[in-house]
Parts: structure tokens; sequence; C-alpha cells
């Protein structure tokens, strides 16, 4: 029998004999845990870094989340850029969000507290080619724990 299909009662001194849901506080400790950092718990946003930033990546998070919010900017100031931002990890899933940036423009949305929830994890997209510059640099925010 797994983890995920335990339950048991458990005895306390408010409510006597009630039962506790094994599933859902593991759950809830397994969410906890994916937002924290180095055993600290985040209550804030987590920022991640994309496109030409140092450290930056395309897939800002492979498992479940919030987006609540971004910061970003077209870096070079010769061509507009584009950004999506996908439900999953790569192109394929669901589009969350399309930021256009003017020539050397930038954009930043904050959503917090609540966001946009994902459920496979986020990509980040930059299109680059036909007159876009793939020169983006910046940063999504990841909502912490409730």
């Amino acid at each position: 029998m797994g983890l995920n299909s335990a339950m048991a009662t458990v005895p306390t001194q408010d409510k006597g004999s009630d039962e506790i849901d094994f599933v859902r506080w593991f759950s809830q400790l397994e969410g906890n845990l994916a937002e924290s950092l180095g055993g600290v718990l985040l209550r804030a946003a987590r920022p991640v870094q994309v496109g030409v930033a140092v450290g930056a990546q395309n897939l800002a998070s492979t498992s479940a989340g919030r987006l609540v919010g971004w910061s970003l900017r077209e870096s070079t100031g010769a061509a507009p850029g584009v950004v999506r931002l996908w439900d999953g990890r790569d192109n394929g899933g669901a589009l969350l969000a399309c930021i256009n940036l003017g020539q050397g423009a930038s954009e930043t949305q904050w959503m917090a507290p609540g966001g946009v929830s994902f459920q496979h994890g986020l990509y980040v997209e930059i299109i680059g080619g036909g007159g876009l510059s793939d020169d983006v640099e910046g940063a999504v925010y990841l909502g912490g724990a409730e």
C-alpha cells in the first residue's frame, strides 16, 4: 500500500477519534516542500531568470505552481520582442500569456497574491526572427506558499 492511499484513525484530545486524511496532509506537505529553498518556506514570490539574463532558463518550473508576475525587457533596442508563457515543459501546452515588447521597452506585471495557476510546468518561449528580437532578459515570478 502506497503513502498516497494511506488512511489512519488517530485519537486527538479535542475531537475524540477523528480520521486524519493522510493523502491530503501529504499533498500539502509536498506542496510546502516544493515552495521551500534550503528548508526555508518561501512566502514571497520566487524570481526565475529567463532570456539572455545570466543563469537564465527557458523551463522556469517543472511542476505545478502559480505565475504571479514577470519583469521583461528587450535588451538591444533594435527590434520588438515577443514572449509566450506556456503551461508545460515546452510550447505544446496551454498558452498562459503572450507579452509584446517594443524596441528597448520593458514590461512588469504583478498578479499576486492569486496569479495564474499552471499544472505541468512553466515554459518561457522567446520568439526570434522575422523582424523580432530574441534578446529579451528578465524574470518570471512564481508564487510561494500561502
